[in-house]
């Protein structure tokens, strides 16, 4: 009944029923905020909903009244309906269905605050508002739903509780953020603590303003919009539907969460804490920054994402493969850690960094791809894994720079684990050391060019080389394994120290030793011992005047396979000259070269002299100056020739 026709029918008994107004309700009345005017106001006691005597009026509110809940407790035992609903410091409550045509929740709270919980609703099918900057409260076993539009004001406060919030297919619900950049409010939480309580969007959640929105229990079936500020998915979170998340803006997982729908990102990504898992048919892209920090995030389907960030120790797992425009690896791993290896894949299309002064982990089953720059900082860090390695693969026109460790006499670790498994680093590409210190690399499989521009780089029984190795002055290719093996080439200016001590067989070239630079004459040393296989070649490029490239070995050499000895364009020999291309401690066997191939001298010229610890060509004959001067007019052409030569068989 409205209030108009309460009058018209019983004018005296209001009157004689006005000095039964309660303190209280007038009280409410005078201070309610906003200030509107309402038909019916609860009397502040703890009653049923349906009993006249618990309202101002002595009737019971229904669908085209106003009414006031201002104090005390309103049990709702029946179905009942009320056209607009204020609710400012009491308790709605009771297993009936109420509904509602607007709804203004200042604070208050909806269900029974103790169990055993009595299962109620409340339904809106007009707009609503919160405020804010206040505390609503939705208890356990009772449900609010919107079927409107509603509007959660700016503010510091909550929309807490154990209970159920169901924003319909139909209602948009606009969250206006915290008061400030630097504070935030409360979604389905209760006291800081999650009880279980749940936001079900199956409309449109937007989210706007400043700070940030700690949502617990939210689950998205509709679409969210993350347009300013931070939108946090605490525990429990779900999504199957769509999440948009604007530039400068940022969603961030805090807790378990499972994603099966799709994620526009133009903004930030962030994964905290808890495991989050992405199901084969989630969508994770857009231009936005994608950060794992603590949390464990397991990705089954194909996700293109632009900037991946890994930090805090997180964890991207899973059988899925995720491709990302660049990669600032931190901290964290790669893949599976504790008996828990799924096959993945992650690939990067631009530049990655890697924190040389932390550790970072690549796992059993999962492969790294690095397709563009990559930088490892200088640090005594680690790029390895927790228990038994994956794959590190620098992929053909790629580049790793190695900066090195922090000191000189520091380390740094390339794919060891805890357990010794290792795994593995494919280089395809061009991997370069530079800078201080050591670093040791396991399971390192080069096929590309591997250069040690300084300090050293040290490699175990994993290595293999099939590309080309270049050491440069000064700088220290070490091998860790008893019997290394080349099966590319080596060369360069610097030293390749073997192992040395029992066991140690030294060298195995079953590939091509370039002592020298594409620069000039130099020389390439070996500390220990060399074997050459049938297929082993050594490489001597000569200059005249007694200059050429020369091979020194510590230890003992057993030859066998090719000498190719290239004389440079122009050079120009006197009988009796001397090139010694090689020293070693003795020449096991009294052993030597198989074959011995000349380019751009003839070698009827030259002899070479097999010495107990030296091999040397001398030059026997000279041409005629005839031949001389025909040499020195096509040098200009031949000095291409020998660089394009050398290039090729680097």
């Amino acid at each position: 009944m409205s209030i108009r026709s309460h009058q018209r029918a019983e004018p005296e008994r209001l009157t004689r029923l006005a000095p039964r107004l309660t303190a209280l309700a007038l009280a409410l009345l005078t201070l309610c905020a906003p200030a509107v005017a309402v038909d019916y106001v609860w009397r502040g006691n703890v009653g049923n909903w349906e009993d006249a005597n618990q309202w101002t009026l002595l009737g019971v509110p229904g669908a085209s009244d106003s009414a006031l809940l201002g104090g005390g407790t309103a049990f709702v035992n029946a179905a009942a309906s009320v056209g607009s609903l204020l609710i400012d410091r009491g308790r709605l409550a009771g297993p009936g269905a109420l509904a509602v045509g607007s709804l203004n929740f200042q604070r208050g709270a909806m269900g029974t605050e103790f169990c055993p919980c009595v299962t109620g609703s409340t339904t809106v099918a007009g707009t609503s508002s919160f405020n804010g900057a206040l505390i609503q409260g939705v208890g356990p076993a009772y449900t609010l739903r919107f079927q409107g539009n509603a509007v959660w004001s700016a503010g510091d406060g909550a929309l807490n509780g154990a209970g159920t919030v169901v924003n319909a297919a139909t209602a948009v619900f606009t969250d206006e953020g915290a008061s400030s950049a630097s504070s935030y409010r409360a979604l389905r939480d209760n006291g800081g603590s999650y009880f279980g309580g749940v936001f079900l969007n199956e409309g449109s959640y937007v989210r706007s303003g400043l700070g940030l929105t700690r949502a617990y229990g939210f689950d998205n079936s509709g679409s969210v919009q993350v347009q300013s500020g931070t939108f946090e998915l605490r525990d429990n979170a779900k999504s199957s539907g769509v999440i948009n998340i604007a530039l400068g803006a940022v969603l961030n997982f805090y807790g378990n969460a499972q994603i099966s729908g799709r994620i526009d990102n133009a903004g930030q990504v962030v994964f905290e804490r808890g495991n989050a898992t992405l199901t084969s048919s989630a969508r994770l892209g857009g231009g936005g920054a994608v950060r794992i920090l603590d949390s464990v995030v397991v990705i089954d389907g194909t996700q293109l994402i632009n900037a991946l960030t890994m930090d805090g120790g997180g964890q991207l797992v899973g059988t899925g493969s995720v491709t990302a425009s660049s990669l600032d690896f931190r901290r964290g791993n790669l893949g599976g850690t504790s008996n828990f290896y799924p096959v993945g894949s992650t690939t990067i299309n631009g530049p990655a960094t890697f924190d040389g002064s932390r550790s970072q982990g690549v796992g059993r089953g999962h492969t790294l791809t690095l397709l563009g720059a990559s930088r490892w900082t200088a640090g005594d860090g680690s790029i390895s894994s927790a228990v038994f390695g994956g794959a590190i693969v620098n992929a053909a026109g790629a580049n790793f720079v190695d900066e090195g460790a922090g000191l000189m006499a520091a380390t740094k670790q390339l794919r060891k684990d805890t357990a010794g498994g290792g795994g593995v680093f494919i280089n395809e590409g061009s991997y370069t050391r530079t800078g201080l210190g050591r670093t040791a690399a396991y399971g390192f499989d080069n096929r590309g060019l591997l250069r040690v521009d300084s300090g050293v780089f040290e490699f175990d029984s994993g290595f293999s080389n099939t590309g080309r190795v270049l050491v440069a002055a000064g700088a220290t290719l070490r091998a860790r394994d008893t019997h290394p093996v080349d099966s590319g080439l080596m060369g360069g200016l610097g030293t390749l120290q073997t192992r040395g001590g029992f066991g140690d067989t030294g060298l195995f070239n079953a590939g091509r030793l370039d002592p020298g630079s594409e620069a000039g004459v130099g020389t390439f040393s070996i500390t220990g011992n060399l074997v050459s296989a049938n297929t082993g070649r050594l490489r001597i490029d000569l200059f005249g005047a007694g200059s050429g490239d020369r091979l020194a070995i510590t230890g003992s050499a057993l030859w066998r396979g090719d000498l190719d000895v290239f004389a440079a364009p122009g050079a120009q020999f006197a009988i009796g000259e001397s090139y010694v291309i090689s020293t070693f401690a003795q020449r096991a066997n009294n052993s030597v070269f198989d074959r011995v191939n000349w380019s751009g001298v003839d070698s009827s010229f030259f002899s070479v002299e097999y010495g107990a610890q030296n091999i040397t060509l001398r030059v026997t004959a000279v041409p005629e100056p005839a031949t001389w001067a025909l040499a020195l007019l096509s040098a200009p052409l031949l000095v291409g020739a020998l660089r394009r030569r050398r290039q090729a068989a680097a």
